[in-house]
């Protein structure tokens, strides 16, 4: 009961570590005073506690689908409730936005919960001029440190010596500070080390040796890579 009625109340298997406000779960419903966002500590037993897709950009695209204006450029979180589950978001194409709320989106992409975050990774091989970073290492800018002056030199020296650098380089959004850098070798992912992007997202680093290289950050994982 609550006061003189009786309470709606609502079942379910996962709340991710917290519920959600009643007016943040279903968009257009008026706020109820007991319905409000609580924490759960004890959630973390359940097997979709922390979930995780992987598409590439073409079959996001897809699953999109109408939503898209154009290509598909990214989703976009306009709003987070308190838990913080998405609210609304946009589907940003290239010709045009489509404004979509967060349960919607959660059923077009078929996700456990909308207390969800977009994470894109690019990730390819390039023989970029610096700045390069070096997996542990700093910036190469040009040297405004000492640090960073040894790494430019490296990067130089390497790019007299060696006609084709191994640069494994690409962009994150959102643009988190450092990436970490893993190896497969032997069927088993190895960290490497971390490096640092730019203010756009973007990183470039010079890998040891030939081979199949990913970069972690935000919490995923991006794609394989092969580093020739």
């Amino acid at each position: 009961m609550y006061g003189n009625a009786v309470a709606t109340t609502y079942c379910f298997s996962t709340v991710g570590g917290g519920t959600e406000n009643i007016e943040n779960s279903w968009p257009g419903t008026a706020p109820v005073a007991y319905l409000k966002s609580v924490d759960d500590p004890y959630d973390n037993v359940s097997p979709r506690h922390r979930w995780r897709f992987v598409w590439s950009r073409k079959q996001l695209d897809h699953k999109l689908g109408s939503w898209v204006q154009g290509k598909l450029r990214g989703v976009k979180v306009t709003q987070r409730g308190v838990s913080p589950r998405i609210v609304a978001a946009q589907v940003v194409g290239t010709r045009g936005v489509t404004d979509v709320t967060g349960p919607d989106l959660r059923t077009r992409l078929g996700l456990y919960d909308t207390w969800a975050y977009f994470i894109a990774i690019k990730s390819g091989q390039r023989q970029p001029p610096p700045p390069t970073t070096t997996p542990g290492g700093g910036v190469a800018d040009g040297g405004q440190t000492a640090a960073s002056a040894a790494v430019a030199l490296v990067v130089r020296l390497l790019h007299l010596e060696r006609p084709r650098q191994l640069v494994l380089s690409g962009s994150i959004s959102p643009r988190p500070k450092h990436v970490t850098v893993q190896h497969l070798v032997r069927g088993q992912w190895k960290p490497l080390g971390r490096g640092r992007t730019d203010r756009l997202g973007r990183y470039a680093m010079l890998m040891p040796r030939a081979g199949l290289y990913r970069v972690l950050a935000n919490g995923a994982v991006g794609p394989t890579t092969r580093i020739r």
